[in-house]
Order: structure tokens, then C-alpha cells, then sequence
């Protein structure tokens, strides 16, 4: 993953009766966003002012009784329930902004640039067209404050930021998947546990009869802990420690301090000696090895448990030909897989001894495509990620047209809770659904193998399920 890109310089500016975070927009060109911002109120948005001297725009963010997250905890550690309801609404904001096709990469969620009003009430978010850095990259700057900023003594939340980070941290993640991990703390002290499970498939003969029943299967769990530990350096130093101790006792010995006047051992001035400097010694480990000077990290366990009957039952197949028990047990090719999922899983384990095949199957998601029709060799063109926009700008579109009557940002597809809809964005030359003109601005719904026309260029859409 590439690390977050250059951060926009700002400068707060007060008047009578407002305060304002002022951003300039030198090079942004005056787009649909633009319009957005000045004509709508959108909900988690700073009410924003676009003023233009000299031909550079600024953008003017009305900050009036609101403080930075990266001020407000500054002096403060973060607890679960708040940082659920930050994240939450952060999410939520950009969610909300799809529907002025507002694109997530212009977002700045940066500590600095995320606003709270007094208890948390309210979290407001700073729009800035034009900047364009990757959202996955700005929030693993985010989770990383937060996490330096946790209470280690809540294990929700060390799990949470824990598994957000390191999602965020995957080469290609996305944000919806940022999003799941959050969904599966419904509950304050909810944990997301990773189901590991072993499957084992095994190379039967055929024309062996099987008949149903139900079985319940015990499951492996990882799951991860906080592990407070000494660095090493600690234990060199204490080494060092006791053997300066011991150098010394040798030298007093040596010199004849601790010896009477006859010149052998005084065994109190000896044991005085020792004593002293196990002292010493002791004061210093005391110190080393206060548990305040512990560092942390997170461990991953693995944890066997057995499922309750009434949680999972899963469909399996006995062999009754003893045959099979007896004679193909030695020839048998066993082959272990690992798999793991969240919440559901999907297992097939053939028991050698028994003989017993579980099957549970885990629905996928669907996937999207979109087909160039009436070209030839035409590739399927994958959805990959929402919004998805088209047009003829190289820059701003995930599918670029080169046909001369497409506009610059033509049209653009969204999914709303597993829905797909199309979206003429003021094109020229319209956009179409089965030879039906679309509506600028207006949401509309398609279904697997409609007709999608972006002017003279025309497309299948196709849902794919496996």
C-alpha cells in the first residue's frame, strides 16, 4: 500500500462571528463538485464558501464551535464507544455523498481535518475537490493515531484498530472492506474473531451410496491479544547490572578491603559487602523491570472450541461399502487446506476413519461487468469498486471512452444495499437504458443484461454469481 500523499496547507481565519478553515484550490478546475458544495447542504459536510481572487479558488470551511480530533485528544485516549461512532460516521458521510456523485478520494479524513463538536455528537468532514488521495490510504493515518491513542485496557477496541489497520495496510484493499470489519461490532463488546478451519478432501473410488444426516463440527479460532513484554535491551542492562555488582565485590576483594589484618577474608566485612551491593543491584532491577516500562504487542492465539449443537449443522454423506473402510484407507490421498473467513465459513472435510463428507457452501457476492457489444474480441470490463464512473476524461473516469459524443464525465453507476443504479451526470448527448433515455441527475435502477448506452457507445451489463 503507498503511503498517504501531501496534505493540503491550511490557515483558520476569524471574523466577527464565525471561524474558518481556508484551503486554496490554485489548479482546481471548476467542476459539478464545486456546484455541490455551493448549492447543497449535504449531511457531514462543513458548510463550504468557494471565493475566487485572481483566478484561485478558495475554499472557505465554516468551523464555528467545532474542534479537530487531533486536538481534542491530543491530551486524551480514545474508548470504544467512541471510536465506533467516529468511524460510523465517517463512513456514513461518504456514503451519503454518493449521492451527488461526490468523488471519496477528495476526502481529507487526516486527524487534523476531521471536526467535532463538544461530546461528540456530531462529526463533520472536510470536502476538497481536486485532491484525489486514495481514501484507504488516508484512513490508515487515521487508524494509526488512534491507535496510539487507545485504551489498551479495552480489548474491543485493541481488536477493532487492530484489524482495521491491518486491513488497511493490504496492497488491494477497499473500502468496503474497512466497512465490514466495523459492521461486525454490532454490540460495545462485540469481538471479530478469524474462523479457521482445516479441510480435508479425500480421493474416493467410485459408486459409493450415501445417505443424509446432520453433524456438528468443532472449530479453530484465532484470535488476537495484547502482550505486554521487556524489550531486550531491558535484560542486557540488567546484566550489565549484576555484573558491575560482581566486578566490584572482586575488586574490593582484590585490594584487601574486605580482609582483617592477618590478611584473610573478614566474613563480616564480607557479608556486609554483599549485602550492600545486593542492594545496589536489586534497587537497579527494581527499576528496569518496573512493570510501567513493559512494551505492548499484539499476539495472535489459536483457540479450539466446540461449536454448540444448535449453531451449526452442516449436511454430510456416509459411505456404507466397508470396502472402502478397509482396503482404499491406505490408498487414500488427503489434502489439507486452510480457510479463513469472517462470521461465515465454508468447509469440506472427509473424515478418514468414518468416512463422513460435510459440505456447507458459503454464497459469495455477485460481481459486475459491463460488455462492449456489437465489437468484437470484446473483454469483460469488471465493476471492481462503487461509484464507478464513465466518460471520455482518462483522469477521472474507471472506464474511458474514446467516442467523440461521450461528455468528459458521462454517467456514473452506484450500488445501494446490493442494487445497482445509473446515473446520467449532465451528459450531452444522453445516456440510455434499454433504448430508454435516462433522466439527468436521476437514479435508475438496471438489472443483469440490460442495455446500457452511453451515447452512440453501447454496453451489457452482467451480473455474475458463482
Amino acid at each position: 500500500m503507498e503511503e498517504a500523499g501531501i496534505r493540503p496547507e491550511k490557515e483558520y481565519i476569524k471574523d466577527r462571528k464565525s471561524n474558518y478553515l481556508v484551503l486554496k484550490g490554485e489548479g482546481c478546475e471548476k467542476s459539478y463538485k464545486n456546484k455541490m458544495l455551493a448549492q447543497y447542504t449535504i449531511p457531514g459536510l462543513l458548510r463550504t464558501e468557494i471565493r475566487s481572487i485572481d483566478n484561485i479558488e478558495l475554499f472557505y470551511y465554516d468551523v464555528t464551535d467545532l474542534k479537530t480530533v487531533e486536538n481534542i485528544y491530543k491530551n486524551k485516549i480514545f474508548h470504544f464507544p467512541e471510536v465506533k461512532k467516529l468511524l460510523g460516521g465517517i463512513f456514513q458521510t461518504i456514503d451519503s455523498s454518493m449521492e451527488y456523485f461526490l468523488e471519496q478520494d477528495d476526502f481529507l479524513i487526516y486527524p487534523e481535518y476531521l471536526f467535532l463538536k463538544e461530546g461528540l455528537e456530531d462529526i463533520w468532514l472536510c470536502y476538497f475537490p481536486g485532491y484525489g488521495e486514495n481514501i484507504v490510504n488516508q484512513l490508515a493515518v487515521l487508524f494509526e493515531f488512534i491507535m496510539n491513542k487507545a485504551d489498551y485496557k479495552e480489548e474491543p477496541l485493541v481488536l477493532l484498530i487492530y484489524a482495521l489497520y491491518k486491513e488497511s495496510r493490504e496492497k488491494n484493499t477497499t473500502l468496503h472492506k474497512l466497512k465490514d470489519i466495523l459492521k461486525a461490532y454490532d454490540h460495545d463488546h462485540q469481538e471479530i474473531k478469524v474462523k479457521k478451519i482445516s479441510l480435508l478432501q479425500e480421493t474416493k473410488s467410485p459408486g459409493n451410496d450415501k445417505a443424509e444426516t446432520e453433524v456438528n463440527l468443532p472449530g479453530e479460532y484465532e484470535k488476537q491479544e495484547e502482550v505486554s513484554y521487556y524489550e531486550i535491551q531491558t535484560y542486557i542492562m540488567a546484566g550489565v547490572a549484576a555484573a558491575v555488582g560482581f566486578g566490584v565485590l572482586l575488586i574490593l576483594y582484590k585490594n584487601g578491603i574486605l580482609s582483617n589484618e592477618m590478611g584473610e577474608t573478614d566474613a563480616v566485612k564480607a557479608m556486609a559487602g554483599i549485602a550492600v551491593m545486593v542492594c545496589l543491584v536489586g534497587y537497579v532491577f527494581s527499576k528496569l523491570f518496573d512493570p510501567k516500562m513493559k512494551s505492548t504487542k499484539m499476539v495472535t492465539k489459536l483457540i479450539y472450541e466446540e461449536n454448540n449443537p444448535t449453531e451449526s449443522k452442516m449436511a454430510y454423506a456416509e459411505n456404507k461399502g466397508s470396502g472402502l473402510k478397509n482396503d482404499n484407507k491406505k490408498s487414500a490421498v488427503i489434502e489439507k487446506k486452510t480457510v479463513y473467513e469472517k462470521d461465515e465459513f465454508a468447509t469440506q472435510l472427509l473424515e478418514e476413519e468414518d468416512k463422513t463428507e460435510v459440505i456447507y457452501v458459503k454464497p459469495t457476492e455477485p460481481s459486475y461487468y459491463l460488455i462492449a457489444k456489437d465489437k468484437e474480441n470484446s473483454a469483460d470490463i469488471p465493476i471492481k469498486d462503487f461509484p464507478f464512473y464513465i466518460g471520455k476524461d482518462k483522469n477521472r473516469n474507471q472506464l474511458t471512452l474514446k467516442e467523440g459524443s461521450v461528455s468528459r464525465l458521462h454517467a456514473v453507476l452506484i450500488i445501494r444495499e446490493e442494487e445497482v443504479f445509473l446515473t446520467d451526470l449532465g451528459s450531452t448527448n444522453g445516456t440510455f437504458v434499454n433504448g430508454q433515455k435516462v433522466e439527468k441527475n436521476q437514479p435508475v435502477s438496471i438489472n443483469n443484461s440490460d442495455e446500457l448506452a452511453f451515447s452512440r457507445e453501447v454496453y451489457l451489463f452482467k451480473v455474475k454469481e458463482f
